[in-house]
């Protein structure tokens, strides 16, 4: 629950710091784990899907990890912080 809860405020961070882009260069960054290994959560990838797709229509560019390794979270972050860089 505590790691759902920091993912959480992660993820509304994320998004908030991606409303102070010019609108035609927002970026989000959606993660939903659902899989882990003490056990599974149902909601947190249909969670992070919901999220994506409303970003989308709202003219964010999504990058979704949807029940990712470390190593796909860590090119996913990556990808973001680029892509915030080259926004400022």
């Amino acid at each position: 629950m505590k790691k759902l809860f920091i993912l959480s405020l992660t993820l509304l961070g994320l998004f908030l710091n991606s409303l102070f882009l010019n609108a035609e260069n927002r970026v989000a960054l959606v993660i939903g784990n659902s899989n882990y290994s003490k056990g599974y959560l149902s909601n947190p990838q249909n969670d992070a899907a919901a999220i994506a797709e409303k970003l989308k229509k709202l003219n964010f560019k999504v990058i979704p990890v949807i029940n990712g390794n470390l190593r796909s979270m860590n090119n996913a972050i990556s990808s973001f912080k680029e892509l915030i860089e080259l926004n400022v």
